[in-house]
């Protein structure tokens, strides 16, 4: 698999050509194009895209909200997968920055797959799945400004905001209507509340120095790998036999105004 500027000559070796833009490329014919595929159900949200804008100091943030999207489109994944397996494969795309944009994304997603058996996540679970994205988002905008020196206090005020706003309630709802459904002497449900006390006692300290910053990034990354890779996957499981409800957690609008992180 490779990825290949949509404007460059089509040539034999491109094997089967898949055009991952959600909109069609300025100046280019389809004839000149050459394409087996356009496939607009991989390319980013409309929304996604809109914010990004190209902008090469905003893709390692588009990057996680990319991958987001995408785990909501493992069928789709898998079926790319396959036909890379058959021959070559080339992903198109029509920006110019080729170190900057979604096909990049995509053709790591694409390999890390033939190492790791992709999850497909029950429905009932989704919405808490992509509520994970937020903590994700959290730990890498701490990083990045911790990387950048930034004054501790600017990022203790998002960080409490998005814990007041958001992290708080998804843990209240995943030990109130989620664990339960493992059962009490579970010790995935015992380690997941653990990882939740101890982020409870450093979301609440007051200051929060870089220190605290730096071990409430790596432990929020830890518990919410945890969870999607252990304990949501024993919990779907079990979640249309006991008919589970109450999963859906409030929408959160991220819509914070000091962008510490760029």
């Amino acid at each position: 698999m490779k990825i290949k500027r949509i404007y460059l000559e089509a040539d034999p070796d491109d094997g089967y050509r898949i055009l991952t833009d959600r909109l069609w490329p300025r100046g280019i014919s389809k004839d000149k194009a050459k394409l087996d595929e356009w496939n607009k159900e991989i390319a980013p949200s409309a929304e996604l895209r809109i914010w990004f804008a190209h902008k090469a100091d905003r893709f390692q943030e588009f990057a996680l909200r990319y991958r987001s999207e995408l785990q909501e489109k493992l069928e789709e994944l898998e079926r790319i997968r396959l036909i890379a397996k058959k021959g070559e494969l080339t992903l198109l795309y029509g920006a110019k920055d080729s170190e900057h944009n979604q096909a990049v994304v995509l053709l790591e997603v694409l390999q890390e797959q033939t190492t790791l058996p992709p999850i497909k996540r029950s429905e009932l679970l989704k919405p808490l799945s992509r509520n994970h994205h937020f903590g994700l988002l959290l730990s890498w905008k701490i990083r990045q400004g911790l990387q950048k020196n930034v004054d501790s206090a600017r990022i203790e005020k998002y960080v409490n905001w998005i814990w007041s706003n958001q992290l708080q309630a998804h843990f209240e709802l995943e030990e109130k209507n989620l664990f339960p459904l493992l059962g009490a002497d579970n010790t995935l449900s015992q380690k997941a509340i653990e990882l939740h006390n101890d982020l409870r006692q450093l979301f609440g300290a007051n200051p929060k120095t870089n220190e605290v910053l730096d071990v409430i990034q790596k432990k929020l990354d830890e518990l919410i790998r945890f969870e999607e890779r252990e304990v949501f996957n024993e919990a779907q499981t079990l979640i249309e036999v006991k008919n589970a409800e109450n999963l859906r957690p409030p929408i959160f609008h991220d819509d914070w105004n000091d962008e510490f992180w760029i």
